[in-house]
């Protein structure tokens, strides 16, 4: 393959055609993969992506080709992908990075995607003090275009839950820094950027996906939590009009998606049951006060809008199950009654579904069984007593 009529075109209507001609010719055909790589086509391509992309309106057209070209060949394998990369990264990256465009975004991600692939050296390079700044410009991209197709999804999935990146990754798309719990660093009027609204919600996404079984790093789920914990304090003053995502408001949003992060994670966890690794973040998860948190947070929503959709949603046996004592977490007991308190304060309805539980049974207390007894409830008063059992 000869890359001289590419290099000689100066007609933008000839740079086009001899793209998508060069495009063609690398998809899937192994000698003219090699061919255009040997002939130094991945820099004479760069640089009409670069001629491209210099003017205040970037030609989208010949760099969506240009870039399809590159990721076709970039399937070749490592040679091939080493070629690419060394021309591009960073600042090549960077600037291809920041064109508005829908249709240049999906064929960079697919060669970054594809040139990581199986290198983890190249991710941690992308992810590095160098390389950040191009998967930034991505997201910055994607929110303003309203752009997440395949590629995007499998980049920030290999990011954010295959490689411990995540975090790196949201405090770079903050005008302030956060701190390594996902908190915030200094006071100012907006807590999160739209950015981290709209990556919060496509890693959401990845993760309710059918066919998603990734195991869920630790580091991840806890980062998400600490995300979590510092946007509970928008609730002191946000306004609350409608209750599905998105809102209006992105500190309401980032609430939301981090706060069905969790839910996800958590559900991973019971429905592989064994897998160590997903048990393991939902054990942690707990262990870092995320039952806690929630009641904290349930317990401060009065609103008779709340409280009736937490008795549709039978929630009220839930929450009253979460009065007990407990001896690893001893406020648990007193945020459940307040929390409870809360949900029956001035509502008729939950007053009277709660007056109207029975008591149909007992759990096995290991205490009991020890002293030799247990709890039977008796059919005449649905009073519960003790019973000998020994």
């Amino acid at each position: 393959m000869d890359n001289t009529a590419l290099q000689e075109c100066s007609v933008p209507g000839d740079v086009l055609q001899t793209l998508k001609l060069l495009r063609n010719l690398c998809a899937g055909e192994a000698a003219n993969q090699n061919s255009f790589v040997e002939q130094n086509g991945v820099a004479t391509v760069s640089n009409v992506l670069s001629s491209a992309n210099l003017s205040s309106e970037p030609d989208s057209g010949i760099i969506c080709v240009g870039l399809q070209v590159l990721a076709n060949a970039a399937l070749a394998g490592e040679k091939h992908q080493q070629a690419i990369w060394q021309q591009h990264f960073s600042e090549k990256f960077v600037a291809l990075a920041r064109v508005s465009s829908q249709k240049t975004c999906d064929p960079l991600c697919m060669i970054i995607y594809t040139c990581c692939d199986g290198s983890p050296e190249l991710v941690s390079h992308l992810c590095g003090e160098c390389g950040i700044t191009i998967v930034k410009e991505i997201v910055k991209t994607a929110a303003a275009v309203d752009f997440k197709e395949d590629w995007y999804k499998l980049l920030l999935s290999r990011i954010c839950l295959e490689e411990p990146f995540f975090q790196s990754l949201f405090c770079s798309l903050e005008s302030v820094g956060a701190n390594e719990h996902g908190e915030d660093t200094e006071r100012r009027a907006e807590f999160f950027s739209t950015e981290q609204n709209l990556l919060l919600k496509v890693v959401s996404e990845i993760l309710n996906e059918p066919l998603n079984e990734k195991t869920i790093p630790n580091d991840f789920a806890l980062y998400v939590f600490g995300v979590f914990k510092n946007s509970i304090r928008v609730l002191n003053y946000a306004t609350r009009g409608r209750s599905g995502l998105p809102t209006d408001s992105v500190e309401i949003n980032v609430l939301g998606y981090s706060l069905t992060i969790l839910r996800d994670i958590c559900a991973q966890g019971t429905l592989t049951g064994s897998a160590e690794g997903t048990t393991d973040v939902v054990d942690v998860l707990l262990s870092y006060g995320l039952i806690e948190l929630l009641l904290c947070l349930l317990r401060d929503l009065e609103r008779k809008l709340v409280q009736d959709e937490i008795r549709r949603k039978d929630g009220l046996l839930l929450l009253l199950q979460q009065c007990v004592t407990d001896e690893d977490n001893p406020y648990l007991r007193e945020w459940g009654i307040w929390c409870v308190r809360n949900l029956l304060e001035g509502n008729q309805e939950n007053q009277q579904a709660v007056a109207e539980l029975e008591i149909k049974g007992s759990v096995d207390v290991p205490d009991l069984a020890r002293l030799g007894l247990r709890v039977e409830m008796n059919p005449e008063t649905g009073s519960p007593k003790h019973v000998n059992i020994s």
